[in-house]
């Protein structure tokens, strides 16, 4: 986790709360480690998104550098490409010590799924990060002051490829059947970092609206372009994207101004556009591309 907020807002950690003084009584000693220990905090290695506390999403990457430094990175979104700080993990002199441009704390526990930091001199505060499976660990915030409550964060591993490569699972054809309305979306494979989409929607049979639909990476980040019947083509930029999902916002636009896909199975989705107070969800499933649409 990261030693410190950070500047962008949709990426702040309250971690710098961890290097509060806190109490200096019974001041714990920092635990001696071997290389080999230090070694067998490899899982941390990989690309992260984190969520707990008052922060829905933050994203950070661990990368071991050799084997006594680990390298941290926060990014401003799940692009991980705009990098917001950094900070070192590091094995000196039998010592595991964090560094940044905060205070350091040092490790007083660790095992081969758990380390737990504090400021050096402090008996309280600090914090521990617990490895649950290869692809999920949390890092637990503990009090400072007696009777405080710990923050728990849940990091969750991000698997980096593509946008499109990682949205492929839309590919393919998706309805949503409302009485006699029908709408069904249909989704080219990706191909060259783009994805290419249609919508239709009929009433006993008869089209009422369509839409031609874009996915896109364009200068470092993903676009995705809808062109309405009757309405003008309008752009958003993606603020989330996961292996099971986006998010795409264009506050300037009128309704919608965010739209998201998220999975929820291998054959079901969950559509959503919002604007101001309105929110509108469309459960679709997976069906075949010749289907009929009556």
């Amino acid at each position: 986790m990261s030693y410190r907020g950070r500047r962008n807002p949709g990426a702040v950690v309250l971690l710098g709360v961890l290097m509060s003084a806190g109490v200096l009584a019974a001041q714990r000693p920092a635990a001696p480690a071997t290389l080999a220990q230090f070694r067998e905090l490899r899982w941390l290695s990989g690309t992260w998104r984190g969520s707990g506390g008052a922060y829905p999403a933050f994203f950070e990457e661990y990368r071991m550098i050799n084997d006594s430094t680990i390298l941290m990175r926060g990014y401003a979104d799940s692009t991980f490409r705009a990098v917001t700080d950094s900070s070192w993990i590091e094995l000196r002199k039998g010592i595991v010590s964090t560094r940044s441009d905060r205070a350091p704390s040092v490790a007083t526990e660790l095992s081969a799924d758990r380390v737990r930091f504090a400021r050096e001199g402090s008996a309280r505060g600090g914090f521990t990060w617990s490895r649950v499976s290869p692809d999920q660990w949390t890092a637990t915030l503990h009090p400072v002051t007696p009777g405080g409550a710990e923050t728990v964060y849940v990091m969750r591993r991000v698997r980096r490829g593509s946008p499109a490569q990682r949205l492929g699972w839309l590919a393919g054809c998706w309805e949503l059947r409302q009485g006699t309305r029908v709408t069904l979306e249909m989704w080219m494979a990706p191909a060259d970092g783009l994805m290419l989409g249609a919508s239709r929607t009929t009433v006993n049979g008869l089209v009422r609206e369509f839409e031609q639909l874009r996915l896109a990476w364009q200068r470092d980040t993903l676009i995705y372009t809808a062109l309405p019947s009757g309405q003008p083509e309008a752009s958003f930029k993606a603020t989330l994207i996961s292996d099971d999902g986006f998010m795409v916002e264009n506050p300037a636009h009128d309704f919608p101004q965010r739209i998201s896909y998220r999975k929820q199975g291998p054959d079901s989705l969950v559509a959503r556009i919002e604007g101001g107070n309105r929110g509108i969800d469309f459960p679709m499933r997976r069906v075949g591309c010749g289907a009929p649409a009556g």
